[in-house]
């Protein structure tokens, strides 16, 4: 009987023991984080009826809003929320800007909206010996309204962006 109670008991131990293993991830909906960054440029057009160009850092006030559908970040076809998410950013006075995005192992769209803004140009005019400084207001917009691009996990996108006056 003490045998049988001995082969029992260390069947049972190897039954318990096999039984335990790790915590194991499939993977499919870990996230992790992406980072877009680049240079905001102003571009004007201040020839007045000329063609001249000029271009520079966009000013620090300038605000970058960036949105991500969070259904982008189920990997596995689940729907973790159904609203898009947005990230907030400044352009620095060098005319840099950072997101750290949200992002999964699967592609997520990232769409960057720029907030219109206002800046005055001064430009000197020379008529006849007389010259004079006149201040324009301008309003600049982000070229093309929006700007999109897909991240995954661990990426760093770099892209410049370009206001222009209209």
């Amino acid at each position: 009987m003490k045998k049988l109670s001995f082969l029992f008991g260390s069947l049972m131990l190897v039954v318990a023991v096999s039984s335990c293993s790790k915590d194991e991830s499939t993977g499919t909906n870990e996230l992790g984080t992406a980072t877009i960054k680049g240079k905001v440029y102003l571009t004007s057009d201040v020839s007045n009826g000329h063609t001249a160009y000029t271009s520079q850092f966009a000013p620090n006030t300038v605000r970058l809003i960036a949105t991500i559908d969070a259904n982008d970040l189920a990997q596995d076809g689940t729907t973790p929320g159904t609203n898009q998410k947005a990230y907030y950013t400044n352009v620095t006075s060098s005319g840099d800007y950072s997101f750290t995005i949200d992002a999964g192992l699967k592609n997520v769209n990232v769409t960057i909206i720029g907030i219109d803004i206002e800046d005055d140009y001064t430009e000197t005019i020379n008529t006849g010996g007389s010259v004079h400084d006149t201040t324009y207001k301008e309003v600049y917009r982000l070229q093309g309204g929006q700007v999109s691009s897909g991240v995954v996990a661990n990426d760093v996108n770099i892209m410049d962006l370009r206001y222009t006056n209209f």
